[in-house]
């Protein structure tokens, strides 16, 4: 089958797959269990073991290969196969985005499949809750949880924003970057109806660093740090953002003291059951069943900890210094912004993993690996124009 089409086929799986994630219940388990899986089959069909040349692959695979050891010590055998049954959907998905970002023309659609993602979980929110929160409720149920879209859009600024670069053509690139300003109104709308503080606090640093990436590193970077304080001199002098997130469940949720946080009660409750098993931890999905809150820790690090010890916690830590180093190495000797911007995700992405667990959600784990697969590819291909006989 020719190579063009059988990626076609691949983009089309996995753009069903992403906007019936949440948007359609029914069609998900078509998506999960026939889409996916013909996605990474065809994917190995044209591409091969994405283990032979990917190293962040490699090193999310031996993480999960440790999960999966943990799995024979878990006491609630149930619980740990239900997350091993998560993490196989992740290893499916990582792998076929780490395969298909080897070919640089896959790579914008990969990012689209994110927008995707991002319009059916909006379009569900609309759907079944907006029409039911009150002052103060959250856009939230057991399907869509309020700080899903906060991840998500953190992601789709990241996508919106790379797009606006990595797209060829110009009409759609510059659609994508007069886009991401509007991806600064959609934040402070999620922030609202979600309540959820992790929003402005990743999005607000993120998007200024992406402007100074975009704006304030050029020819015209003067007009742009200008405009830049004239906006911030306004917001500050008509109050702007208060006003609007005054008296909100928002503000009220940054209100909170820190030790009051049911979440901070929780990270050390992971803390305490990793410290009492260090090694293999108490298996996977486990730790909500020692929890008093029978909740999950809310956090990547601590989660890994209480649930697959001390050794998941340092693998998962060095995929991302690995790549975090990596791109400054290669910003530092280039001075390329796509390095800049690598760098900054990666930056965010581990900050952002102290909100919520990423490691077994099929949707933020595999967003990773594209980012980083991307990059690599981007690297090689760089090294190829120095170098014609690179690779």
């Amino acid at each position: 089958m020719n190579k063009r089409i059988l990626s076609a086929i691949i983009i089309i799986l996995l753009i069903f797959a992403a906007y019936v994630s949440i948007n359609n219940p029914q069609l998900n388990s078509i998506a999960l269990y026939i889409a996916m899986p013909l996605a990474f089959g065809l994917s190995i069909v044209q591409y091969g073991n994405p283990l032979a040349d990917n190293k962040y692959a490699k090193m999310l695979f031996l993480l999960y290969c440790w999960i999966g050891i943990t799995y024979f010590g878990a006491y609630h055998q149930l619980a740990a196969a239900a997350q091993m049954k998560e993490i196989l959907g992740v290893i499916l998905l990582s792998t076929v985005f780490a395969n298909m970002a080897k070919n640089p023309r896959s790579i914008p659609w990969l990012y689209v499949i994110y927008i995707v993602l991002y319009i059916g979980a909006i379009k569900y929110a609309q759907t079944n809750l907006l029409n039911i929160i009150g002052e103060d409720e959250r856009a939230s149920d057991d399907i869509l949880n309020a700080n899903t879209l906060a991840y998500y859009t953190f992601y789709l600024s990241c996508a919106i924003y790379i797009l606006g670069d990595c797209i060829q053509h110009k009409l759609p690139r510059k659609i994508m970057r007069y886009l991401f300003f509007g991806i600064i109104i959609l934040s402070g709308w999620i922030a609202l109806i979600t309540a959820s503080r992790q929003v402005l606090l990743i999005q607000a640093p993120l998007f200024l660093l992406f402007l100074i990436i975009r704006y304030g590193l050029g020819k015209n970077k003067y007009y742009f740090y200008i405009i830049l304080c004239a906006v911030f001199v306004w917001l500050l002098s008509t109050n702007t953002v208060g006003s609007i997130f005054e008296g909100s469940l928002l503000q009220e949720r940054y209100e909170y003291k820190l030790e009051d946080d049911d979440r901070t009660l929780v990270l050390q409750e992971a803390i305490d059951v990793g410290n009492s098993n260090p090694i293999v931890g108490v298996g996977p999905g486990n730790f909500v069943y020692y929890s008093k809150y029978h909740i999950f820790s809310h956090c990547t690090y601590t989660e890994l900890y209480a649930n697959c010890g001390l050794v998941a916690v340092i693998i998962y830590i060095v995929i991302i210094l690995y790549f975090v180093i990596t791109q400054f190495k290669r910003y530092k000797n280039s001075r390329d912004n796509m390095y800049l911007f690598f760098l900054i995700f990666g930056i965010f992405f581990a900050i952002d993993n102290f909100f919520y667990v990423f490691y077994s959600e099929i949707w933020l784990m595999a967003f990773f690996i594209l980012v980083a697969s991307h990059s690599e590819t981007y690297y090689r291909l760089k090294q190829a124009r120095k170098n014609p006989i690179y690779g």
